[in-house]
């Protein structure tokens, strides 16, 4: 039976249960590579497993970093908003600060220009003056001047003696001044001034830059009268300028004075 269980090669086999004869040779061989590829599996494994613990921590790290990371832009980004936010109020405060600063000089220290016109008694020259009596100069003034001879009381222009214009590039403290000859204006008149029947009015008006880089214009209106002084009093009469909007009550009063002149005077 020995001899059955050999080959012309000497090689040893056996039988399955089916009857399949295995080569014993052939059988270690089998088992030996299956045993090193289930090695080789269980390595794979546990270097896939390491791998991957490897990259979930990798990943963890990331993740903590990316955390860190958003907190830290968060923070910087809160910070640079409250200084952004400081600054600006900071510029407000300041801006506001000097807004009123300015406010302050320019109510205080703004120049302040206007026309102003006078005639002796007796005389036919309107002497003219436009002046600054500001603390500041004025620039770019430019004043358009009338003057008339107008109806008491009712201030009524009956003629006009002439218009003017007058401009400046900058006007200090000194006034610029014209004489104005009033044409066919005579004794008769100054009679009818006397008598609160007539005025001289000079009237306008004036623009100028405050020296603040503010813009100012206004109307200009005054009347020369000549009031009645009281009684005793020597000349009986003197010249005076009245704004053109105060002259209903002013001439109120001087008319009461007037009637009231012993006569003669």
């Amino acid at each position: 039976m020995a001899e059955d269980n050999k080959d012309e090669s000497n090689k040893i086999y056996s039988y399955d249960e089916h009857g399949v004869p295995i080569f014993d040779g052939r059988l270690s061989e089998i088992e030996n590579e299956q045993a090193r590829a289930k090695q080789r599996d269980e390595l794979y494994k546990n270097q896939q497993l390491k791998l991957n613990k490897r990259m979930a921590g990798f990943t963890l790290a990331l993740v903590i970093v990316g955390a860190a990371t958003g907190g830290v832009s968060i923070w910087q980004a809160t910070i640079a908003n409250k200084s952004a936010n400081a600054a600006k109020s900071a510029a407000q405060t300041a801006e506001q600060s000097f807004k009123m600063a300015r406010r302050r000089a320019e109510d205080s220290d703004e120049a302040i220009c206007n026309v102003r016109g006078d005639l002796e008694s007796g005389s036919n020259i309107e002497h003219i003056s436009v002046f600054n009596s500001g603390k500041v100069p004025a620039h770019g003034v430019v004043a358009h001047i009338e003057i008339s001879r107008n109806r008491l009381p009712r201030n009524e222009r009956l003629t006009l003696f002439q218009s003017l214009d007058i401009s400046q590039d900058e006007l200090r403290s000194d006034p610029i001044l014209r004489d104005v000859v009033l044409s066919e204006f005579g004794n008769q008149d100054w009679v009818r001034i006397g008598q609160l029947r007539e005025a001289v009015v000079v009237s306008g008006a004036i623009g100028y830059e405050n020296g603040f880089e503010s813009k100012r214009q206004h109307a200009f209106c005054q009347a020369f009268l000549m009031q009645p002084n009281p009684p005793g009093n020597n000349p009986s009469s003197s010249g005076v300028l009245v704004d053109c909007d105060r002259l209903p009550g002013y001439l109120a009063a001087l008319y009461m004075r007037l009637r009231s002149k012993p006569p003669g005077n």
